[in-house]
């Protein structure tokens, strides 16, 4: 369809072009032939001045050279008026007149040329060539009044020719404009309309609606574009749904393998409280530290698989939005956390109130505040917490006066199953920093340590939930 608008606006370029030719090659054919019939008036001006010259020449002198002279102009006046070609039917009957008055001319000058001859009487020649040269310059002015009539037609009919010929012209050239600018915009409008849909279709599939069927209305090239996004749609519709199994998959592994592991660790951790109660007081100290550490190890195998069940949900859990005093949250925290005594939590006053989901935020300043407690060098420290308004959403920052962190450590402590000291120093799964890093880019931030301090570790992480817009659209 677009190519077909095309070739239309194309073809009325040409048509247009075309017409505009054919008018001008008409007008120069009527403009030559106008030209080749004004001449009547030209040469009949020029003839007429050229007699009149001769005949007061004549008159003057006599001589035959006059004579001759005069008899040459009127004969060559003569073939014009016969051989001019005239199509208009007002300047026909004028020129049937000129022509029978040029020989009236010629036939006066002629009977004054033998006056002298024909009549011997001096008195009665002289009367005689008195009438005759009035009959002659009556001929003449008549010629005269014909001429500026003939002239007068033809400066009227070049006006008109003009005008009309401007006008003309003008309308051609505006129907020429108007043809294609209709035509144009007749092609915008298809191509306006038709990359509306083209992006309409697209702002729908970027939104994650990928049920509805491209609607392919088009043909052509933007036919052609709605059916490869169409085939995009079914491929990323095929893809999506794949990923939703194999994710639905992976979840109902790690809940079965976290929940049937546990099963035998309970009953391995029974086994070592049977074994330390069947041998009592026969078992020696290395033993009972063997089964101590035995009973820790368990219970770091059972952390280990509520983290991956917990990392495996992190940010694909659906929870709703609502207003959050970040203040107040964190107040709630900290009391609900009871910390070692020798650590004190410093909440800036004035942080933010958000509208977010609450239970992730949560949770990432769980995992930092425990993180800052668990790897502390000392048995008391402070941890500051901080928040504001960024250009990214919400800026918030965790910060404690602990050992610190090497900066070629800083990108591998949010990796699965990393920790900076063996975990029968610090007791933990190596999770806590990846879950919070998982739940702060799903609710589209980015997390980090910042700062160049001696000691201390500074965590920086943004928060800028967006809801989904038919949660949005219930919400309002």
């Amino acid at each position: 369809m677009m190519r077909r608008q095309i070739r239309y606006v194309a073809a009325g370029g040409i048509f247009t072009v075309l017409l505009f030719a054919v008018v001008v090659v008409v007008v120069l054919l009527l403009y030559t032939n106008f030209s080749r019939e004004s001449r009547l008036a030209e040469e009949l001006n020029s003839g007429l001045n050229d007699l009149q010259y001769l005949t007061t020449e004549f008159l003057a002198t006599g001589t035959p050279r006059a004579l001759k002279q005069w008899q040459s102009r009127h004969r060559r006046l003569g073939r014009f008026l016969d051989d001019v070609p005239v199509q208009d039917p007002e300047i026909k009957r004028l020129l049937v007149e000129l022509q029978t008055r040029h020989k009236t001319l010629g036939s006066v000058f002629g009977k004054l040329t033998r006056i002298d001859s024909a009549i011997s009487d001096p008195s009665r020649a002289a009367i005689a060539k008195r009438a005759a040269v009035n009959r002659l310059l009556n001929q003449i002015l008549a010629l005269s009044a014909l001429n500026d009539r003939i002239s007068s037609i033809y400066r009227e009919r070049e006006a008109a020719f003009a005008r009309w010929t401007l006008i003309t012209i003008g309308a051609v050239l505006f129907f020429g404009i108007v043809v294609v600018v209709v035509l144009y915009v007749r092609v915008l409008n298809v191509i306006t309309r038709s990359v509306g849909r083209l992006s309409t279709e697209i702002v729908r599939l970027g939104k994650g609606d990928l049920e509805k069927p491209v609607e392919i209305a088009e043909t052509g090239d933007i036919g052609a574009v709605f059916q490869a996004l169409e085939q995009a749609r079914t491929r990323i519709a095929d893809a999506v749904a794949q990923k939703e199994q194999e994710r639905a998959d992976l979840d109902h592994f790690v809940y079965v393998a976290s929940h049937d592991f546990k099963a035998p660790l309970r009953g391995i951790d029974n086994l070592a409280t049977w074994i330390e109660e069947d041998a009592g007081e026969t078992l020696n100290k290395d033993s009972r530290e063997h089964l101590e550490m035995m009973r820790r190890r368990i219970k770091r195998l059972e952390s280990l698989l509520d983290d991956l069940l917990e990392y495996s949900r992190a940010g694909r859990t659906r929870v709703e939005f609502e207003k959050v005093d970040v203040e107040e949250m964190l107040t709630a925290l900290v009391e609900n956390l009871q910390l070692p005594k020798g650590f004190r939590v410093n909440v800036e006053p004035g942080m933010p109130v958000i509208f977010s989901p609450k239970t992730p935020l949560a949770h990432v300043f769980i995992n930092l505040i425990s993180n800052a407690v668990k790897h502390h060098d000392k048995s008391e420290g402070t941890i500051d917490i901080s928040g504001r308004i960024s250009p990214q959403g919400y800026e918030f920052k965790v910060c404690d006066d602990g050992p610190g962190i090497p900066d070629k450590y800083r990108e591998r402590i949010f990796e699965m199953f990393q920790t900076l000291k063996p975990r029968d120093v610090v007791e933990g799964s190596g999770m806590g920093l990846s879950i919070a890093k998982r739940l702060v880019q799903s609710n589209n931030g980015e997390i980090s340590v910042v700062g160049e301090q001696a000691r201390g570790t500074c965590f920086k992480f943004t928060w800028n939930p967006r809801r989904e817009p038919d949660a949005q659209s219930s919400k309002e």
